[in-house]
């Protein structure tokens, strides 16, 4: 077998080397040339020892191997980091756009509502309105026919208590039976002629004069439109009232029972107190 100098094994040595380096994708140039020179130094120093020499380089290429899996693990690491970053901010932007979507859906809706139970309640009030307009219409028209009647019809009775007591009295009397009323007093299930009377100062017999000849109205048919109309007025600036019970309301005007109650607004309104509530 020819022998081979050793001046041309150094070489091919450090060739393989380089060979098997550059095959390895090395990225860090400063390392690999002072593994270069080393290399060098090495086989300068001992270039007979031809063993040790494929032994050295051969631990500097797995090292290089090493270097180059690690370069690559890392690089994998940092993609996934990357990629998990921008996959929870793509996340978070969906999740505030849908956050963001359901709030203007739940404002519009309730915008909706608002609108909604604004018009429920306007078209409330205007009925309430046009009720008590006609009632105030009814009652003048009952009035009026009221005065025709006692103008023909007047009675003996009648006219000498008017005779007696005069205009002059029941005018004094007016005021102190307006104070009543503004008080709201007509709201007492006791309130009855006899009661009046003694707030008043005076009898039943003149008092039932003064409704019937001064406010062209009977005593009962006065205190049912009272409480009727201030139901109405309840009813029309309050709509929590609309959801009482029908015996709730009557004890709140003064009615004791609900069947007196729903006789009264049925006779007054034409229509029974429920089905005015649906309306």
């Amino acid at each position: 077998m020819i022998a081979i100098p050793s001046f041309i094994q150094k070489k091919l040595l450090l060739l393989h080397f380089i060979i098997s380096c550059f095959s390895l994708d090395i990225k860090n140039s400063n390392d690999t040339l002072i593994d270069f020179r080393m290399f060098g130094i090495t086989t300068k120093k001992s270039p007979r020892n031809k063993k040790f020499n494929f032994v050295y380089a051969n631990l500097l290429i797995k090292e290089y191997k090493i270097k180059d899996i690690n370069r690559e693990k890392n690089a994998t690491n940092f993609q996934k980091a990357d990629n998990f970053f921008f996959h929870t901010i793509s996340v978070n932007i969906i999740l505030i756009f849908c956050l963001f979507f359901i709030c203007s859906i739940l404002a519009v809706t309730l915008y909706m509502s608002l609108q909604q139970y604004k018009r429920r309640i306007n078209i409330k009030q205007k009925y309430y309105e046009d009720v008590i307009l006609q009632l105030k219409e009814q009652i003048i028209l009952n009035q009026n026919q009221a005065d025709e009647n006692k103008r023909n019809t007047g009675s003996k009775d009648d006219f000498e208590i008017n005779k007696i007591f005069g205009e002059t009295a029941f005018q004094q009397m007016l005021g102190k039976f307006l104070e009543i009323e503004k008080n709201k007093e007509f709201l007492d299930p006791d309130f009855k002629l006899s009661y009046l009377a003694k707030k008043l100062d005076t009898n039943t017999t003149y008092l039932s004069s003064f409704f019937n000849n001064f406010l062209k109205k009977g005593f009962n048919q006065y205190l049912q439109e009272k409480r009727i109309e201030y139901l109405l007025e309840l009813l029309k600036k309050d709509s929590k009232y609309t959801k009482y019970t029908v015996q709730a309301i009557s004890e709140h005007i003064g009615y004791k029972s609900s069947s007196a109650f729903s006789k009264v607004f049925k006779q007054h309104m034409g229509i029974s107190y429920s089905e005015f509530i649906k309306g």
